[in-house]
């Protein structure tokens, strides 16, 4: 999942430029964008002036729509995950995060080591792995957005359903939440 949220930003079919998201939301004067990946899901978020939130919005639809999962950026993609993943291990919260999993019953959701590194990510096999993930989980059964915006809330409403309307309709596999701690 984590490896797949990276993936997302590098463009898509109808913006294939890498990273044509994030440039874009520069030249538009947007200070942040990034995205989280938790245990159950993934947030992505961005901010934008209201000038350009629609333009952004049909950008960062395609993420959902048309992504590319360009093979020439997998082992960087890799490598990025890593790094992250390196960085965090001295991170007081990811250490608590850590004995969390540790603590929790072996073969639980919870237990599963969760932000990927060079092991578990450099694999034969782990672009196509990626593709069929996003498959299965990244459906219109599951995605929530949210925006926040002194625009019309019904115009920012039908832009969204005009926007996000082309994200195929698919039902996600049903996923199966065991007991994460010991009874």
């Amino acid at each position: 999942a984590h490896f797949l949220e990276h993936m997302l930003f590098l463009g898509s079919k109808k913006y294939p430029e890498e990273n044509y998201f994030d440039k874009k939301l520069k030249e538009k004067g947007s200070s942040y964008s990034n995205a989280t990946t938790w245990d159950s899901y993934t947030e992505y978020y961005f901010n934008i002036m209201n000038d350009n939130l629609f333009e952004m919005l049909d950008v960062f639809s395609r993420f959902f729509i048309d992504p590319l999962f360009d093979e020439n950026s997998v082992n960087r993609e890799i490598n990025a995950v890593n790094s992250e993943h390196m960085k965090n291990i001295n991170n007081d919260m990811w250490s608590i995060f850590r004995l969390q999993t540790l603590l929790s019953k072996k073969n639980s959701d919870i237990s599963k080591f969760s932000t990927g590194n060079l092991e578990t990510l450099n694999k034969k096999g782990i672009r196509n792995a990626m593709i069929n993930f996003y498959n299965d989980y990244y459906c219109s059964d599951r995605i929530t957005i949210s925006i926040v915006s002194s625009l019309d809330a019904n115009k920012v409403q039908n832009e969204l359903i005009k926007i996000f309307s082309p994200i195929k309709y698919k039902k996600s596999k049903k996923i199966t939440i065991n007991k994460p701690y010991f009874n």
